[in-house]
Order: C-alpha cells, then sequence, then structure tokens
C-alpha cells in the first residue's frame, strides 16, 4: 500500500471545507467571481469581485443586511421569515414567542403551560413567586401557584386545626369538616357526637358517672326535675294531640345516672327505662300502674325529650294492654314514637336524633325503627299501631 502524499491530503481537506460552506443555510456565503451577469438582490445593481449567495440570491455582501434594522450580517447567522432575512435580536423581537411571565421574546429553553409559553424562571407561583422548576403545579382562575400556597388560599380549613383539609376528614351532621386524626384525639360529646374542642363547642364538661358533654348542649341540659316534669308533660300533651291518648295516673319521674341506669337495665347504651307493675289475685289482674319512668339528668333539651317520648311509647304500649311484643318490634314502635315528636320539632338538634336513629347499629333499637319507619309509609301512626297490637309484628 502507498503513503498518502501531504499535498493531496490537502486537496482532500480543502475539498471538504468547500463542501461543508456550500451546505450552510444559516449564515451568508461570500464568493469571489469575475464572472459578469450577476445581479445584487439587494441594489439591483451587477456584481463584480465577492459576493453573497443566500436566499437562493446573490447580494453584495454590504447589501445582505437585516430586512429590519438595515444592519449588515458580516459573518453572523441569519433568520429567515417570509423569504427575508433577519438578525437574531430583529427575528426574535418580531417573530419569537413572548413570555407570559416577562412578555419578552423567548429563544432557547422555555416552558408550555396554561395555553402560553414562559422563561423557565418566569414561571412561578402566582403568590410566593418561587419558580417551579419543573414540579407539579395547580391552577385557579387561570394562575399557577405551588401546592402549598394553593392549599393554603383556597383549600377549605379544617375547623378544628384551621389547616387545609388534605386527605380522609370528617364531614359532620352540624357542617363542620375536620381532620380525621381529630375524631380519634378528641372526647366526643355523648349527645351531639362533636369533638370537645374550644374550636367546636366552646370546650365542655365531664359529668360525675364519666359522660362527656359538649358546652353547647350543655346550655339546654336537664337537671332540675322540676323543669324535666315540665317537659315530660309537654311531650305527653303533643303525643295525644297527634291521636295518642294516655291514661290520667300520675307518671313518676326520676332522673339518674348513667352508672345506676346501666345496672338498672343491664344496657350500656340506654337514656331511660319505663318500669311497670301488674298485681294479679286469683289469676286476674287487679291492679295496673307505671312505677317510673327513670330519664338520664344532664341531657340536652331536645335530647330528653326524645327519650320522653319514647319512654311515653312503653307507657302508651302499656296502658293501651298490647302483647308482650319481641323486643325489636317494642323498641321499634318507641323509638317511631319518639320519632313522630321529633319530626314536629323546627330544630336541627331534632334532626340529627333523628339521623342518630336512623343509623343505630343496634339489631334492637337501630332494626326495629328502621322496619317501624318502612311500615309507616303504608299507614297511619294509629292504625300502625293498632295493627301492632293485633298481630305482636310489623305488616308486611
Amino acid at each position: 500500500m502507498n503513503p498518502i502524499c501531504p499535498r493531496h491530503t490537502f486537496t482532500l481537506f480543502a475539498a471538504l471545507v468547500l463542501l461543508l460552506m456550500a451546505l450552510a443555510t444559516d449564515s451568508p456565503a461570500e464568493k469571489d467571481t469575475s464572472v459578469m451577469g450577476l445581479q445584487c438582490a439587494g441594489c439591483s445593481k451587477s456584481i463584480t469581485g465577492r459576493y453573497i449567495t443566500a436566499l437562493g440570491k446573490d447580494w453584495h455582501p454590504e447589501h445582505f443586511v437585516c430586512a429590519s434594522c438595515g444592519k449588515p450580517f458580516g459573518d453572523q447567522a441569519f433568520f429567515e421569515h417570509e423569504d427575508h432575512p433577519y438578525c437574531q435580536a430583529c427575528y426574535n423581537q418580531k417573530f419569537s414567542p413572548r413570555c407570559a411571565g416577562c412578555g419578552e421574546p423567548i429563544s432557547g429553553r422555555y416552558i408550555t403551560a396554561l395555553d402560553t409559553v414562559w422563561h423557565p424562571h418566569h414561571f412561578v407561583c402566582a403568590s410566593c413567586g418561587r419558580p417551579f422548576h419543573g414540579s407539579q403545579f395547580m391552577i385557579q382562575e387561570q394562575q399557577p401557584y405551588c401546592r402549598t400556597c394553593y392549599h393554603d388560599k383556597f383549600t377549605e380549613k379544617c375547623a378544628i386545626c384551621k389547616q387545609p383539609l388534605i386527605g380522609k376528614y370528617v364531614a359532620s351532621f352540624w357542617g363542620e369538616n375536620y381532620h380525621l386524626e381529630h375524631q380519634d384525639q378528641l372526647e366526643a360529646c355523648t349527645s351531639c357526637r362533636r369533638p370537645i374542642c374550644d374550636q367546636l363547642t366552646g370546650g365542655g364538661f365531664r359529668y360525675e358517672d364519666d359522660r362527656t358533654m359538649c358546652a353547647i348542649c350543655r346550655e339546654t341540659a336537664i337537671d332540675s326535675l322540676r323543669i324535666a316534669n315540665q317537659l315530660l308533660l309537654q311531650v305527653k300533651r303533643d303525643l295525644e294531640g297527634m291521636g295518642f291518648t294516655f291514661d290520667k295516673a300520675d307518671l313518676p319521674l326520676r332522673l339518674i345516672d348513667h352508672r345506676e341506669l346501666t345496672e338498672l337495665t343491664g344496657i350500656h347504651r340506654t337514656n331511660g327505662r319505663t318500669q311497670t307493675k301488674e298485681e294479679t289475685v286469683n289469676g286476674q289482674v287487679v291492679k295496673r300502674e307505671v312505677e317510673e319512668i327513670v330519664i338520664l339528668h344532664g341531657l340536652p333539651r331536645i335530647h330528653f325529650a326524645a327519650v320522653a317520648a319514647h319512654e311515653l311509647g312503653h307507657v302508651y304500649l302499656f296502658q293501651r294492654k298490647f302483647p308482650q311484643l319481641p323486643s325489636s318490634v317494642e323498641e321499634g314502635l318507641c323509638e317511631l314514637m319518639a320519632y313522630l315528636w321529633l319530626r314536629r320539632q323546627q330544630d336541627h338538634e331534632a334532626a340529627f336524633q333523628i339521623e342518630m336513629k336512623k343509623n343505630s347499629d343496634d339489631s334492637v333499637y337501630g332494626d326495629g325503627f328502621r322496619a317501624a319507619l318502612v311500615a309507616l309509609e303504608n299507614n297511619r301512626p294509629d292504625l300502625l299501631f293498632e295493627y301492632v297490637r293485633q298481630h305482636s309484628r310489623f305488616p308486611r
């Protein structure tokens, strides 16, 4: 194999350079010719000597200029738009997209967001002004926000800790939304079930029998036997106005704490009890009476009245000589009696007590009430009670 001659190497290199210059399209190619007949696209005069070929035309070097500012390109690159050459600065000013942040033309890297373009350092949170740098952003009224600012400005706040409600939270019956963890951190009111805290309830109280009551419910709590008897009598009159008749005998009422009531009934989740007595002689009933009604002390007014209506249901069944009923049927009827009274009250607490009854998970009270409620859909209350008295069950 013969070695390559240095002269040949130079010739090949020169040819390669000329080829690359001929292929370049973004900068003018200056040439030298003595050939007559070339015409400058800029001044329309004949070209002799050095010239430039660009955009498919020939130019005097001093006449190949930016179509906007008129400066010659020299050996600088140019940009074409609609068959006209522009320097980089003029091209950007006229035709490059403009940053939505600063309004200046964009060259180089950019970000597309919200249907427009931005310099990367100008695409920032509309609140804190920090660039996103590729991190996620959230939109409100066509403005970008970082996650922290978005939640601080627009996300609903927890009613207890005032921090944004992100993730799981409790939407309470009372219209107060709070983080789920507060439900486990705070004790609940025995009556309204709100977490007891300054923010929601103004604090609360603990009774001697270990019940907890919020300050809102405590405002109407029934602790006086005199007031309790007045309220019992009022509920009795309301039920009589609905067609339920009661004997004229007195109904002894006693207020009781939770420990004693649990011992008396053997049921932990109960708020009252009606104690009745029958005396027989030779198998014949000679005396029937309601010995006493006991209700938890310290219940707020509406809750107390609902319990009183339930216990008056037991009184009504006893005085009207209903047969012994299955527990779920008897308690279902008494819960229905309380429901009939509650639904006549224009009170948010009454609506809450109804909701609690509808959603009770107790197999006797809850299931019994829901069965009674279904039966009520197609029957008047008085006819429903009479049907149960005759058949010991709810109509199907």
